[in-house]
């Protein structure tokens, strides 16, 4: 899934979906459903709930009850690495449930998945560049978007 400190590389180019038919064009008819090749293993996914993450003491800093920004922003850091523990095992284990054929399908996803994520919390941490609060809002961001991206890979 890629290392905290290295950004992931960016995916290859992902073609936009089509625009969706006017009112005034017929909606096609679906496509009747392929049958699988594979049958889909039982699903065994450790179920998750965000939010009950509870990093504790590290390092000297009580993160249950942070005193300065600076500490805020440690916590912070902290409990999103936490959160994309989380995440990695969730995806591995959603992963390894995939019939071959369609694991390469998720894997493109995912990474798709974590560029969108980096860049758009690039983005909402740059709304407070030059302020001490910056870091937080960063983590705060990632630790949010993880619990989605959880969310979306549980049944």
């Amino acid at each position: 899934m890629g290392d905290r400190a290295e950004r992931p590389s960016p995916p290859p180019e992902v073609e936009a979906p089509s625009e969706a038919p006017s009112p005034e064009e017929p909606t096609p008819e679906p496509a009747e459903p392929e049958e699988p090749a594979e049958p889909a293993p039982p699903t065994t996914v450790t179920p998750f709930s965000p939010g009950n993450r509870d990093v504790g003491v590290i390092n000297g800093v009580d993160c249950q009850n942070p005193q300065t920004q600076s500490d805020m922003n440690f916590c912070a850091g902290e409990t999103y690495k936490v959160a994309d523990d989380d995440l990695n095992r969730i995806y591995q284990q959603v992963l390894n449930q995939l019939p071959q054929s369609d694991r390469p399908s998720l894997i493109e996803a995912q990474e798709a998945w974590l560029a969108y994520r980096d860049t758009n919390c690039d983005f909402e941490a740059s709304l407070f560049e030059g302020g001490s609060i910056q870091p937080l809002m960063y983590y705060s961001c990632l630790e949010r978007m993880t619990d989605e991206r959880i969310e979306v890979l549980q049944p």
